[in-house]
């Protein structure tokens, strides 16, 4: 796919011809793909590429690089997978497989599967740890497809708070090895500068890193006064309040939960985990 960059830009300097509106022929296997699109076009821009298919008498799979409304947790009403396999199921397609979406999934949806391989890589401290990546197995006398999702060794993803020297040193130790070269995110008590730019120093070149400063004395982060009192300064999270009301009650859980997740955006994580526990569901 091309990334959510209707130009190809990152394809071209990879030098990879992207796989748009064209079908790609391996005997009787036919592969058919479009690149990523606003949504508001999705559906007409499907019917070209529809109109590709058909001259090459059906496909039997389509590629795409786009959320889909039934993978993602709001609604669009512009990219909907049963829409999509009422399209393509005329055309013998069997499977519709996708990226964007980080974590692997997969729906029977329209007489379709449609599946995520996911990222083969982390990317974010939310993100599922297991990764892997996907394989069609085409049955050319009976033309028939199955798939088979194939686990992927990646690279240490560690998340952790720092308030000492010897919990930097410790995270070093464990993480920092030759030819490793984790993903590191460190907290650090936003008074303690001097440790964060240790830090800096013993993880350039060794590993990729974030340094995040939390919140430890009454001293707010940049990134606090920028979130929550930027807010309240515009009395936005006023008027939020009054619109979360139309959906829940004041004294429900998730009424609280929503507010909680306005006022303190950098804290999202601790909320949410927090929440799930209380819950149960973690």
């Amino acid at each position: 796919g091309n990334h959510d960059v209707t130009a190809n830009c990152w394809l071209k300097v990879c030098g990879i011809t992207p796989l748009d509106n064209t079908v790609v022929l391996c005997g009787d296997f036919k592969v058919a793909g479009m690149n990523w699109r606003r949504p508001a076009v999705f559906m007409s821009e499907l019917d070209n590429l529809i109109a590709t298919i058909k001259e090459h008498g059906g496909v039997q799979v389509v590629v795409l690089h786009q959320l889909i409304d039934e993978f993602v947790p709001y609604r669009t009403n512009q990219v909907v997978a049963s829409r999509i396999a009422e399209k393509l199921r005329p055309h013998g397609v069997k499977y519709v497989v996708a990226g964007d979406i980080h974590d692997g999934a997969m729906m029977d949806i329209g007489g379709i599967k449609f599946i995520y391989p996911g990222s083969t890589e982390l990317n974010s401290i939310s993100e599922n740890i297991d990764k892997s990546f996907i394989v069609l197995h085409f049955d050319p006398a009976t033309n028939e497809i199955t798939h088979e999702r194939i686990p992927l060794i990646t690279r240490p993803f560690v998340h952790k708070l720092i308030q000492t020297e010897k919990e930097l040193d410790d995270v070093l130790q464990a993480y920092c090895k030759e030819g490793q070269h984790p993903f590191i995110v460190l907290e650090y008590d936003n008074n303690a500068r001097d440790l964060a730019r240790r830090a800096e120093v013993a993880l350039t070149g060794r590993a990729m890193f974030k340094l995040v400063p939390f919140v430890k004395s009454d001293r707010k982060s940049l990134l606090t006064q920028l979130s929550t009192e930027g807010f309240a300064r515009y009395g936005a999270v006023t008027h939020l309040r009054g619109s979360i009301q139309a959906f829940f009650e004041p004294s429900s859980d998730e009424y609280q939960l929503i507010t909680r997740l306005l006022e303190a955006p950098d804290q999202i994580d601790h909320i949410l985990t927090t929440y799930g526990k209380n819950k149960g569901i973690l």
